[in-house]
């Protein structure tokens, strides 16, 4: 599975740390990439930043969710059970 992060601004670097500690505490092994490259995320068809694709579809786009948000948005795609605390 891979997931990517897309945006340009201190959001987007804080997205990523909330979904990289979502995929670390659900002991998923997905293959994580931060593209802030504008003309990469304008090439990609992506409007709203920051954004989330999981597969390359999109999850959230536009918004700036808290860490507890970025968990119940990607565990349907990362996780089976509860959450496990680290």
């Amino acid at each position: 599975m891979k997931i990517k992060v897309l945006g340009t601004s201190k959001f987007s670097d804080e997205l990523y740390e909330s979904v990289k500690q979502a995929v670390e505490i659900g002991g998923n092994k997905a293959e994580l990439e931060y593209i802030n490259d504008i003309q990469k995320i304008i090439s990609m068809g992506i409007i709203k930043t920051p954004a989330v694709l999981v597969d390359n579809r999109i999850v959230l786009s536009g918004c700036n969710p808290g860490r507890e948000e970025v968990k119940e948005i990607l565990s349907p795609f990362l996780f089976i059970g509860p959450w496990r605390e680290s």
